[in-house]
């Protein structure tokens, strides 16, 4: 079955929103468990992302798997470069003002470092952010590294978000309560987006979090999926506190630079469907390192693992409200998926059975922020400048989303 064949068999049942009846998508679930079909290049991909859409609970597929050419690489950008796409769409769609707070739960941080100059909250009488392992405002720390690494990915591209920097963890910390109460704050203080590079480990760090998703669903949580090289589903997923599903909640698996799964020796990124949402590049990503480091003339460093894709995620889903801001955070997160590229090395193992495309999931939301402004699709779809296959994959994905709340 190729990916032809499977549209084929969806363009009759999508309806006038572009969302398939998920009665008449039996067909497709009964040829998921059947070991006689072969699925070719990204079809596999495909009839997984719309049966998990369609809420079906999907095995570890049966049908066979073959891919028709190789994976796309996944480019590594520079943290330091301006993203030059979201500047040149942000014009287009009037949004050229537009500032979002992006909260980061994780280790120290330091504000002074030079990647991250410009990107600082000032929030409350000026502060970047608190500390709540000492109940304290957010204090310069030279030797910051982990947490200095998550902001700078998550603010990266552009000085028009904002991080708000909460210290919650640090070695041999094992409470969760500083998290918890920094999701409050951070909420309280206007954060539209909190990254969070950790797990949950435990269930009842999970029922926590449950709660949580469920009291602010205006906010997007973006998570790591974490790096023990496990497909958490069932009771494996239960045991680890991986059984959070919550419509603004992405959880985020680490790909390799050929786009598969990231595994190195006895670590890797964990998988499993629908604890993980989608995949982002976690192979050595140059981020920051400590302030320290950086006046010794090294600012930058490669580091690996789900705690460096999922900033990379919350950076791209604050450029996609600021480009449409009303889209709400579930939405944000159907449109990282429905634009991510299909790889069938993902299949079954996250949701989007691919990695992010920031460039597709930024026009999207773009060309979705200027139809519900009055803009016809082609019409938005001509100032945006796309053009061929890409255009096409756009307007189509545009359809697929038009009963979100932008329109």
């Amino acid at each position: 079955m190729t990916d032809a064949e499977v549209m084929g068999q969806l363009a009759p049942i999508i309806n006038s929103e572009g969302v398939p009846d998920p009665t008449e998508l039996q067909p497709l679930a009964n040829a998921w468990v059947d070991p006689s079909v072969v699925f070719e290049g990204t079809a596999a991909a495909r009839v997984s992302r719309v049966l998990s859409a369609a809420s079906f609970v999907l095995p570890p597929p049966a049908a066979t798997i073959t891919a028709t050419r190789p994976s796309a690489p996944i480019v590594q950008r520079s943290v330091s470069a301006r993203d030059t796409t979201f500047e040149q769409l942000a014009l287009i769609t009037g949004q050229r003002d537009s500032r979002i707070t992006l909260a980061v739960a994780d280790t120290a941080m330091d504000f002074r470092h030079p990647l991250l100059a410009g990107n600082a909250w000032g929030g409350q009488d000026g502060a970047s952010g608190w500390d709540f392992i000492r109940n304290r405002a957010l204090t310069n720390d030279p030797n910051a590294h982990h947490g200095n690494g998550s902001a700078v990915l998550a603010a990266q591209g552009t000085d028009r978000i904002r991080v708000m920097g909460m210290t919650v963890m640090e070695q041999n910390l094992r409470s969760y309560d500083p998290l918890f109460a920094s999701i409050d704050y951070a909420v309280r203080n206007g954060a539209r987006v909190i990254n969070m590079s950790l797990t949950m480990q435990a269930p009842e760090y999970a029922d926590r979090m449950r709660e949580v998703l469920a009291r602010y669903p205006e906010v997007l949580f973006v998570m790591a999926a974490g790096n023990q090289n496990t497909n958490l589903m069932g009771d494996t997923a239960r045991r680890m506190g991986a059984d959070l599903q919550a419509p603004n909640l992405m959880v985020v698996g680490a790909a390799n630079d050929q786009g598969g799964i990231w595994r190195t020796g006895g670590s890797g990124s964990n998988t499993g469907v629908p604890w993980v949402t989608v995949a982002a590049r976690g192979v050595d990503i140059r981020t920051a390192k400590s302030l320290a480091a950086a006046r010794q003339g090294t600012p930058s460093a490669p580091a690996s693992g789900t705690s460096v894709a999922a900033p990379q995620v919350a950076n791209l889903a604050a450029k996609c409200m600021m480009l449409s801001p009303r889209l709400t955070a579930a939405d944000v997160s159907r449109v990282i998926v429905e634009t991510s590229d299909l790889r069938p090395e993902w299949v079954g193992m996250n949701r989007a059975s691919g990695t992010i495309n920031e460039t597709r999931a930024m026009t999207v939301s773009a060309v979705i922020g200027m139809v519900a402004s009055g803009y016809g699709i082609d019409q938005a779809l001509d100032m945006v400048g796309t053009n061929g296959a890409e255009r096409a994959r756009i307007r189509a994905s545009v359809v697929a989303l038009m009963n979100l709340r932008a329109r």
